[in-house]
């Protein structure tokens, strides 16, 4: 397991292609499309971690997906990330 990088976005999308019914419509520029906005344009992104990936000699078999937002508690504006993306390839789950 390690940090995901932008890199990882062609390898992270085929497997959700494969594993995920509801992303079947989204094209490869679709999913881009979302990447970019969730972690490079996102005005609450702080951090460069995005997610992890979960590999196997070079081949992204799961990955676990941040989303950077803010919380209001009072005054205090906090930094916080919401989990999204969650997939594993089928044959390596338990």
């Amino acid at each position: 397991m390690r940090v995901a990088q932008l890199d990882d976005i062609p390898g992270i999308w085929a497997l959700c292609y494969k594993s995920i019914d509801s992303i079947n419509y989204f094209t490869y520029d679709d999913f881009y499309e979302v990447c970019h906005y969730r972690w490079s344009k996102n005005p609450s992104c702080t951090d460069e971690v995005f997610g992890w990936v979960l590999e196997d000699q070079n081949n992204i078999l799961g990955f676990f997906g941040l989303v950077p937002m803010q919380f209001k508690i009072g005054d205090l504006i906090m930094p916080v990330s919401a989990g999204s993306t969650w997939v594993v390839d089928p044959r390596y789950r338990a």
